[in-house]
């Protein structure tokens, strides 16, 4: 397999020096102008030299048209621009005000008027007018500056923009990694872990190496930062790959001839807000998000720079009505322990179960409804009056609903800064660099908080996070007509959620053996859980099920190459990129331990209106308990992909787009062999019959060879077409 995944490397590199022979030009990550050059009889004018001008910062991009009179300039900064060509015994031709924006084809043809060429015809673009997509069959909506710059947004966070465009569905709305991540699916895609992101040209998404597939944005900066973006939804062309969803094409402000800045502030207070019907108060609410953006040149008309700098804290309360044990309940005393319609909820001793003459299982009931002390569990006895709080205020005659407080449910402490730097090295060469920091935290605090229950509540989480990204880019322009655009990408992200993390007396205090326990692992509290009333211990709050969830590295590295050109007719562009990706990772769901409790033990056989959990409880008979824990696999793996996307400019009212691509995914290994399998074909030595584990360290011992976790698929071939047209006959397209 190793060998197929070579020779079509091999095979990628022919088709760029194929590119540098055949003229190309089609869909790009950032944008493209492409056109031709006419006289005013319409005939073609080869070798003709065009002028492409950023107005903002004057670079210039020079170009001659081919023999066909065509000219094409690949991955151009969205901006505006000014567009000059000029010959001999001609009129020079100068068109100002032309708008490009992120992921655009803009075709911009030149008729050239007869005349002395210091005579000039202007034409002035309208910036803000509506997009015609004339040579793309792509379905796409660009989301422009204004939109990006005006539109309110909850989070402050320019991906919950992309939910302005058809065909888009936002998931994960309100949660917690919303506030940095986004969740959304495009054109019905089932999956939010399937569409492709593009930051500058550059992919920019969290590789698919972890447990839970990966595939997420990398970055989601402030609006205040992003130029403009576009979300491509179908017909996309063979340059975009490594996903089945749509495209999202990111662009980030650059700098320009002028020093510019703009300081900002949000908030939002509690002030301002009614109270909930339920609730006897306010809620808490204090978010503030404010920031900065500066750029301008450092060198005039040759280096430019951009910084932006975020800091966001968000802490809001919602409140929690909770069940929990009365003060007569941790004594023991159940004689005020009644059901929903007055009746006493008697108590059974579990010790004195024997079986009738029927068979069936009887107990006899504890005198007076009571629990004598000396048969209470010490660990219980402690848990219930030292880590559950007390009731305040008086819950239904069953004891329901007595506990009332609002707890921290986002608590969002983040610092985000953004570099970017442009440089023009010459005129026929450009580089692009960008580097971002992301650093949030989330925990959410729980109702117990500043009671005596506050180290083991239940809803209380830690959440650390840090996120990076590097891109580079070089733009060259080989030759009038050939053009070479590279790009690397670098992405890092670190995770770690901690059940009661920022407990300092608690995490990692081992809490399990202060309290009595053996064996258990010294993260967190020991989660408790009696049926109907409230938890006690580390859970993972909203993220719920797990103590720990760590990321220690996770991390990807692409290159890029792509080559176009364009001659005649026809058109061709042909890349190829290569990532490596790698994740150590763990879900650790319980390994500080979790136990249930229910009425069951406590209650008379086959009468479900007997027992309680808390009596359960206090004599320490257990429903279900569990240690679970996982080591941080270490797993890798490497992607190669190439394309090659031909438009074919049939007639000045048709294009059509034919392309296709060629993507190998490398099945990933866990290279500290702690993935085990299942061999439904090997023969089990317990009962001799098909189907057995098959353990990874054992392979490795034999093999010296990392177990991939799924076979390799190295004949994954993409064709894309597409057409663009207008004014075909009388009608427009």
């Amino acid at each position: 397999m190793r060998h197929c995944a070579c020779g079509f490397a091999g095979l990628c590199l022919l088709l760029i020096l194929i590119a540098s022979r055949i003229p190309t030009y089609g869909q790009t990550a950032l944008a493209e102008i492409v056109g031709d050059v006419r006289d005013s009889t319409g005939n073609i004018m080869p070798h003709v030299p065009v002028v492409l001008t950023n107005e903002a910062t004057s670079v210039r991009t020079a170009l001659v048209t081919n023999d066909a009179g065509a000219f094409t300039s690949t991955s151009m900064l969205p901006g505006v621009y000014r567009i000059e060509a000029s010959a001999p015994g001609f009129k020079t031709y100068a068109a100002s005000h032309i708008e490009l924006s992120t992921g655009q084809i803009l075709r911009q043809d030149i008729t050239l008027q007869v005349g002395d060429v210091a005579q000039q015809v202007t034409v002035e673009g309208a910036v803000g007018a509506v997009e015609l997509q004339r040579d793309s069959g792509e379905i796409s909506s660009v989301l422009n500056s204004q939109t990006v710059r005006e539109m309110p947004s909850g989070t402050r966070k320019v991906l919950e923009l992309v939910e302005l465009t058809p065909g888009v569905t936002l998931t994960g709305r309100g949660s917690a990694q919303a506030q940095t991540l986004a969740f959304f699916s495009i054109a019905g895609n089932p999956g939010t872990r399937s569409n492709m992101y593009m930051v500058d040209g550059a992919s920019t998404a969290f590789p698919r190496t972890q447990g839970d597939g990966g595939n997420l944005p990398a970055v989601n900066p402030p609006t205040e930062v992003v130029q403009e973006m576009r979300v491509v939804s179908n017909s996309y062309s063979a340059e975009f790959g490594q996903g089945i969803g749509g495209v999202i094409l990111m662009t980030t402000k650059s700098g320009t001839n002028q020093f510019r800045g703009t300081g900002y502030y949000f908030g939002q207070n509690d002030k301002l807000n009614a109270r909930n019907f339920f609730s006897q108060t306010v809620p808490p609410v204090r978010y503030n998000n404010y920031g900065v953006v500066f750029g301008g040149p450092v060198v005039k008309n040759h280096t430019f720079f951009v910084y932006n700098f975020e800091r966001e804290t968000n802490g809001s309360s919602t409140p929690v009505l909770l069940t929990l044990p009365t003060a007569l309940q941790r004594a023991g005393n159940f004689s005020q322990t009644f059901d929903r319609n007055g009746n006493l909820v008697r108590i059974y001793d579990p010790a004195t179960t024997i079986t009738d003459p029927t068979g069936q299982p009887v107990r006899q009931p504890f005198p007076g409804n009571i629990i004598p002390a000396n048969r209470f569990d010490p660990i219980s006895v402690n848990l219930l009056n030292n880590y559950v709080p007390d009731p305040n205020q008086p819950g239904t005659i069953s004891g329901a609903n007595n506990f009332l407080a609002n707890r921290r449910n986002v608590e969002l402490d983040r610092t985000w800064h953004l570099a970017r730097i442009d440089h023009q090295l010459s005129a026929n060469n450009k580089l692009y660099g960008r580097f971002s920091l992301d650093k949030p935290t989330y925990p959410q605090g729980g109702p117990y908080r500043g009671l005596k229950g506050q180290n083991a509540d239940p809803f209380d989480v830690n959440v650390l996070q840090t996120g990076k990204t590097v891109a580079i880019g070089h733009t060259g322009i080989i030759n009038p007509t050939t053009l070479s655009d590279f790009r690397f990408t670098y992405v890092a992200f670190n995770l770690d959620l901690q059940a009661l993390g920022d407990q300092p007396d608690v995490w990692q205090k081992d809490t399990a053996g202060k309290l009595g326990l053996k064996n258990l692992s010294i993260d967190t509290f020991p989660y408790f859980a009696p049926a109907g009333y409230g938890a006690i211990g580390g859970s993972g709050g909203s993220f719920g099920g797990r103590q720990n969830l760590i990321y220690r590295t996770m991390r990807a590295f692409q290159f890029g190459e792509t080559v176009s050109r364009q001659q005649g007719r026809h058109s061709l562009r042909a890349g190829v990129e290569w990532k490596h990706s790698k994740a150590v990772y763990a879900s650790r769901l319980w390994p500080s331990g979790q136990s249930t409790y229910d009425n069951r033990l406590t209650a008379q056989p086959g009468d479900a209106s007997t027992g309680n959990s808390i009596a359960s409880l206090l004599l320490g008979q257990v429903a279900s308990a569990s240690v679970q824990d996982t080591p941080a696999a270490d797993t890798r793996t490497w992607y190669l992909g190439a394309f090659l996307q031909d438009d074919w400019r049939v007639s000045k009212s048709l294009t059509v787009n034919l392309g296709v691509r060629y993507e190998y995914d490398q099945p990933k290994v866990d290279v500290k062999q702690y993935q085990n399998f299942f061999d439904f074909n090997k023969i089990n030595p317990v009962c001799n019959c098909p189907g057995t584990i098959v353990f990874s360290q054992n392979l490795w011992a034999i093999t010296q060879q990392n177990t991939p976790l799924w076979n390799s698929q190295p004949y994954n071939v993409a064709p894309r077409i597409g057409f663009a047209g207008h004014r075909l006959g009388r009608r427009t397209w």
